[in-house]
């Protein structure tokens, strides 16, 4: 019977494969209103609705196929129709863990993941999915919906508006639980069989460690209410490096004050280099498309289309690109540090440029 029905899965998997901040999420955002469909994520203890509104651990993971992959991938967005036949994947790989989001990082999970090719790729059929216990609340929907009933052209978005002689039809909900507890667990890897094709995410590594401390601080009152500017984050480069260098996987560095002296967050930046010199190997085994996140703002229509083509969806009628960048307003490193950071970077990347 498995190999029967595993035969029939007719649905194209695409991993959407970046390092955290890089674009993973906004291009989730983008395809999934662009279409009206949900798309699909390693990491069911993280979810969105129509607005766009992030639970992290709150409500229960649904496997986009519960025979196939019991495991995940799991349905990211809880409002949207889940029948598309073609699902990006949402995945960070191995050596991403971030402490912040609640969940105890190994050292593997931090780093070791990243020294291994083939233990790297492994990872990026791994995720996380939440397990509520038995106590629950109810919810409300999010604001563009309802649970029974149409919206029409006068009720809808702006960028969804439709002419009077249709109105926007949107699918009926159930009414969603919110588990008040419950456990967040680690998955088993999947099978990746079905994956197609990939999406690669890139973006300026000095902008991806700027906002990883943006998010970093949101978490931190300290931060938040007293440093969330550049010299907080120095302060916090210079905590996250005197906490992590210690761990044995940074042991080739740890003595080389020459190379990493001057270098704020030289830890970040490893793990960065690490995960895309993985990246680079993985994407010349399969076809694949490279979104470089500031082409959202300088050329987001190209961008987009680029990337609709490539993945074989479509914009619905009407619908615009949903894109609200979160960079940083302004220089968060100084020259000095900067040039240490470029160079620090381009040793490690010796010989392993991506595209």
């Amino acid at each position: 019977f498995y190999r029967m029905y595993e035969s029939s899965y007719d649905t194209e998997l695409i991993w959407l494969m970046g390092y955290p901040f890089t674009g993973t999420g906004v291009t989730t955002k983008i395809v999934e209103y662009g279409t009206n469909k949900s798309m699909a994520t390693n990491y069911g203890d993280h979810l969105e609705d129509y607005d766009s509104e992030e639970y992290v651990a709150q409500f229960e993971s649904h496997s986009i196929d519960p025979v196939l992959y019991p495991d995940g991938p799991f349905w990211h967005n809880m409002d949207l129709e889940r029948d598309s036949k073609t699902l990006l994947v949402k995945t960070n790989c191995g050596g991403t863990c971030m402490h912040e989001e609640g969940v105890n990082c190994t050292a593997d999970e931090y780093i070791g993941e990243l020294l291994g090719f083939p233990k790297w790729v492994e990872t990026c059929r791994v995720g996380r999915s939440f397990k509520p216990d038995k106590k629950y609340e109810t919810d409300a929907t999010s604001s563009y919906r309802r649970l029974e009933g149409e919206i029409t052209a006068i009720e809808a978005p702006e960028d969804e508006q439709v002419g009077s002689s249709r109105r926007l039809q949107l699918k009926t909900l159930q009414k969603r639980t919110k588990a008040k507890d419950g456990k967040r667990v680690r998955t088993a890897p999947y099978a990746a069989n079905k994956i197609s094709k990939i999406v690669l995410t890139m973006r300026n590594p000095f902008v991806v460690i700027a906002s990883r401390f943006r998010h970093y601080g949101k978490h931190d009152e300290l931060y938040l209410e007293r440093f969330f500017n550049s010299k907080g984050l120095t302060m916090w480069c210079a905590e996250t490096d005197a906490k992590h260098g210690a761990l044995k996987a940074f042991g080739s560095l740890q003595s080389k004050t020459r190379i990493t002296g001057g270098v704020p967050c030289w830890t970040e930046l490893y793990r960065l280099v690490l995960w895309y010199k993985n990246a680079c190997r993985i994407i010349e085994r399969y076809d694949s498309h490279v979104v470089h996140f500031e082409d959202y703002t300088k050329a987001p229509k190209e961008t987009v289309s680029e990337l609709m083509n490539f993945i074989g969806l479509e914009f619905l009628e009407g619908k615009n690109i949903r894109f609200e960048q979160h960079s940083p307003l302004y220089k968060w490193f100084t020259e000095d540090q900067l040039i240490a950071m470029a160079r620090f970077m381009d040793l490690l990347m010796k010989g392993n440029e991506c595209t």
